[in-house]
């Protein structure tokens, strides 16, 4: 890609971050990446198509390394556990927001808050991705806690996703006023995530 439509797509997309989709505009993007109006309508045509070539951009690592995941979970002796399950979705994210860049962090800040907005083209590009390893996903699950309905089973990954998404998002930001041993002790983004994970894997006992 060329220098001029990544430094629009790098500056949209810490406006998306600061912002939100919404409140920014093409003329606050334009601005704020030194580019004139048409050069952005040439590359992207809108807003809308300059989201979604984003989205493609970051999202693609992430889905070569969960299936990537997947395919070593297949050839394990041991199966799928719920754990293993948590980890596809999460630890892709943990990785570049704890061990990244700083475009790394940007990236995933991005995708919580879209997943947080339930941003239209956010779900039209992630269900495009998710559509086979979302499927496999959710047939582990079933295979490994047959006690529960497929609701019941959509519901707590519905859950897990959310809770993954806002809490990895989150680790570099200050900690909540109630959370002084959090704040105290510096606790090691590491074991933040092993926590929520432990924690989550243990919500889909039945």
């Amino acid at each position: 890609m060329k220098a001029t439509p990544r430094k629009i797509l790098n500056t949209a997309e810490k406006l998306f971050v600061k912002n939100g989709v919404d409140a920014t505009s093409l003329r606050a993007i334009n601005t704020a990446a030194g580019s004139s109006q048409g050069v952005l309508h040439y590359h992207f045509g809108n807003k809308e198509k300059l989201l979604e070539t984003l989205l493609k951009l970051r999202m693609q690592p992430l889905m070569d390394e969960r299936l990537a995941m997947l395919s070593e979970l297949r050839q394990s002796p041991a199966g799928f556990s719920v754990r293993d399950i948590l980890d596809v979705i999460a630890l892709p994210l943990a990785r570049r927001m704890i061990d990244g860049s700083a475009a790394d962090r940007k990236a995933v800040q991005l995708l919580a808050r879209l997943f947080a907005e339930n941003n239209p083209i956010h779900f039209r590009v992630s269900s495009s991705y998710f559509k086979k390893i979302g499927l496999e996903i959710l047939e582990q699950l079933q295979q490994g806690l047959p006690e529960l309905s497929a609701e019941q089973l959509e519901i707590r990954l519905g859950v897990a996703t959310t809770a993954i998404f806002s809490t990895i998002a989150a680790i570099n930001q200050p900690h909540r006023q109630w959370q002084h041993s959090l704040q105290q002790q510096q606790t090691p983004a590491w074991q933040i995530v092993d926590e929520l994970l432990g924690f989550l894997a243990k919500g889909f006992d039945s």
